[in-house]
Order: C-alpha cells, then structure tokens, then sequence
C-alpha cells in the first residue's frame, strides 16, 4: 500500500480544551502521568483495589504536547542546538539538522552522539544554506566566526593598511566572496593552517573548502569594458585603487605631472587624457621608449601593472592635430607668439615676402615660461641661384637664424621646427628672395614646454618691414 501524506494539523489537540502540563516525572502515588512512565500503575488498579482511573487533563496534554510538535514540523520548523537537550539524549544522531541562529540555514551533524555546539566551533558540524556576512578589514587578519562562514556570501570592505588573510573554518563549502575593498593591498582566503586564494579586488570570487584548504572555483568579476569612464585628477601619484576601483575607463584631468600610480598586480587601465600633464619615466613608471611622455589632451594609453605599483606605458596614441594659424604680421624689432599649443610637436612657419630695415638677419627664438636666447646651435647659407655657389652664410647662438643677406630682398618660403625628443627641437629652412636662396638647419633644448616663440633680428636694431606676414602650421 502505498505511502501517502497525513493531513496537516492546524490545531493542537485540546488547544482551548483541559489539560495538563505533563512533567517529566509521573505521580504514582495520586495517579499523574509523566514522561518518564508515561501512566502509573495506580492508574491501571481496578478502583476495587484501590486504583485511581488516568486523568483526561492528562490525555489532553499529553496529546497537545505530540501534536504540537508534529504541527511545527509539519510547518517546515527546525529547532536550534540545545547543549541541555543534547546531554539529556547522549547527543545529536549523524544527519540532525540543527537551525542556524541567523535563520539563514541549517548546521548538518556528520558524527554520531555530537553534544558540540556548531556555532562555538564544535566538531563534526557543517552548515547548509544560503545569507551573506558583512566584514570590515583595514590592518589585522580577520578569522570568521561558524556562524558567519556559514553564509553563502562573504562581503568584504575598509581601506587596507597592509596584505592581510581571512580566515575561513575547514568546512566542505562553497563562498562567494566580494571584496569590495581599497588600498593597494591583497587579501589572502585561508584555512588557519592551510592554503587559500587571492579574493580580486572590485570582483566577486567564488571559492571552495575542501575540508583542509580554501581554492578558487571561478572568478565572477565586473564587465570593466562596459563601465562608464570617471574623471580621475591628475597628481605626482594617482591612487587608482581609491580613485577607481569599479572601473578601467578614467580620464584624467589636469596638468600636474604624474610620477606614479598605486595600482594592484595585473590590473589595466584604458586612459584618456584631458589635460597636459607629463609622465616621467621611471623604475616605477615605464614608457616603452624610456623616455618621458608629454601628454596632451585627447591623447589615450593603457596602462599595466607588472607587479604591485610597478606600471607600464603602453599604446600610446596621440590625438591627430593640425592647426593653421592667421597670418602674423612682422613689424618692429620683435613680434611675440605665446599661444604654441602643448601638444604641438611640429611647427612650420611659412614667411611670406620677408625683409629687414637693415642688413642684419632674421632671428627665431624659442621658449618655455620665457623666450631663451642662448644654447643654440644654429646655421644659414645664401646660395646664389645663378652661380650654384655659397655667396655667404651666419651662425647664431642665439636663436634659430634665417641668413636675410640684403634689405631689399623679399623672403618667401619655410622654416620647419620638430620636437625629437623631451624639450629637444631641430630646424630646418628654406626661403628664397631675388637672386639668391636661404638655407640652413639647427637644434636648441629647451627648460621644459614650448609654449612661445619671439621673431626678431640678430643685431635687435634692425626690424621688420610691416609687409611681410608669417603663418604658423602646428601639428601634433
């Protein structure tokens, strides 16, 4: 016959009726029922003998007693350890379930005759169910607590000091761990004397007891390529584990220049730049070149840590640039241009029908913060057009020098300025003017950022007649 389900009890038996407590020790003598003998003997005595029939109170408690305990399990209910119960019965069978004080799952017992306490570190116990423990971690290993290993999520902030261990119980179960915290530092899952695993930082790793050791069963980690890129200001050491923990899209703003980033082991950054700041190379902050990098706004990069704070500089893609300024008109002894945008790189200066008051030359000057007029090396050679032959030539270590040799002479033509390397710039020119042609080349480091140029005469007397013009082409 098969086996079907008893109806549910919705009422314990005698509820509203008369009843009894029943003790745990029965009353022989006036004829109580207890747990220990259940009915006494009297009650089984024909009145005749001095019998005392059983008391209906009695039954009724009895009966409410059973059926109320069979109505809580009939109700999914589980009862909690009870060290006073365990002792009484010689302790909990293999298999009981015990209910979590969180009320989040069950303890499951794996030894016979268990009077431990699974939620004291009691042996033999391991837990079932789901719920998620909260901790903070800043300096000190953390060692969870049963009850708090027993979740099925462990959520892990603060602001780490140092690399630090959590500490799990030797259970045969799986977490889920999120650490959500920041600073450059790990945080190690263990056993307390077995290995563990790396919790990532900004991810969710799922890892697993085995009884002994603590390993890693999958790494659940945040889409990073779908996250939204956030400002992040630029400083001699950028802390992109604070600054940027849930994501690898940042721009950085500003133009302070940048020496280092805090960044965890293997981490990588998608950057773009909005400012101009430098990247100076470094043990610390490696360029591929080995050079420093002038950034400038609109430029992007990846950035990688080979080892913790340790980054390197890779695809570095500068911002197409080209930029064709309004004709400048030369007049005076000097005409001063202080707006070369940072991230020019290359500067053209195209003169158109050029000449001096006087039989000096022309005069390019350079700078940074202010125009410099000495450390260059620079040179300028007439050709004659007719002849092939050099009729003169100039050297200047003053600026970069275009050889005008007569002030009748209307210049037209180039001169090229490349920034190799750092501050380091070379020029080349060549204009032509009557019968003769200018031609020449020099080089000039400068104290940091071109930013201005100054076109005046090597002798500073002689100035420019107000007809000739000079366009600047800049290009990054």
């Amino acid at each position: 016959m098969p086996i079907s389900a008893p109806d549910k009890i919705i009422t314990p038996w005698a509820t509203s009726g008369l009843r009894e407590d029943i003790p745990e020790n029965a009353d022989p003598v006036n004829g109580r029922a207890g747990f220990d003998i259940g009915f006494p003997p009297i009650n089984m005595t024909p009145k005749t003998a001095g019998g005392i029939p059983p008391f209906g109170q009695d039954f009724n408690g009895i009966f409410f007693d059973v059926t109320q305990a069979i109505q809580f399990l009939q109700a999914g209910g589980s009862f909690p350890y009870d060290n006073t119960w365990a002792t009484a019965v010689g302790g909990y069978p293999i298999g009981a379930l015990v209910s979590r004080t969180d009320n989040q799952g069950l303890w499951r017992n794996t030894v016979a005759n268990n009077l431990t306490d699974p939620e004291a570190g009691g042996a033999g116990w391991q837990p079932e169910g789901s719920g998620a423990t909260s901790i903070t971690m800043t300096s000190s290993n953390v060692t969870l607590t049963p009850l708090q290993a027993a979740a099925g999520m462990v959520i892990i902030s603060g602001t780490l000091t140092a690399n630090l261990q959590l500490i799990f119980p030797e259970y045969v179960k799986q977490w889920l761990v999120l650490n959500n915290t920041s600073g450059a530092f790990s945080i190690t899952c263990k056993t307390a004397s077995g290995t563990g695993v790396a919790a990532t930082k900004s991810s969710s790793t799922l890892i697993y007891g085995d009884g002994t050791n603590i390993g890693a069963s999958a790494q659940v980690g945040f889409d990073y390529l779908n996250t939204t890129r956030i400002d992040v200001a630029s400083s001699a050491t950028i802390n992109l584990s604070v600054a940027a923990p849930n994501t690898r899209h940042i721009n950085i703003t500003g133009s302070a220049n940048i020496a280092s980033f805090t960044m965890a082991e293997g981490s990588c950054y998608f950057v773009r730049f909005a400012g101009a700041p430098l990247l100076t190379n470094s043990a610390s902050l490696v360029t591929q070149t080995g050079a420093n990098i002038q950034a400038a706004a609109g430029d992007t990069c990846i950035i990688r840590a080979t080892a913790a704070n340790v980054v390197e500089i890779l695809c570095y893609t500068r911002v197409a640039r080209f930029t064709i300024g309004s004709a400048i008109s030369l007049s005076g002894t000097s005409v001063d241009v202080l707006s070369v945008p940072s991230w020019a790189k290359k500067l053209t200066l195209a003169f158109d029908s050029t000449s001096l008051s006087g039989s000096s030359s022309l005069l390019v000057q350079l700078g940074a913060g202010s125009v410099q007029n000495t450390g260059y090396q620079s040179t300028s050679t007439a050709v004659s057009t007719t002849t092939g032959n050099v009729t003169t030539g100039i050297a200047s270590s003053a600026g970069m020098v275009i050889h005008a040799v007569n002030p009748a002479y209307l210049l037209s033509g180039q001169m090229v300025l490349i920034n190799t390397s750092g501050s380091r710039w070379i020029q080349s020119h060549t204009l032509g003017g009557n019968t003769d042609t200018r031609s020449g080349g020099g080089h000039v480091s400068l104290s940091g950022l071109l930013d201005r140029l100054r076109f005046t005469t090597v002798n500073g007397t002689d100035s420019y007649d107000a007809s000739g013009t000079v366009t600047i082409i800049f290009e990054g």
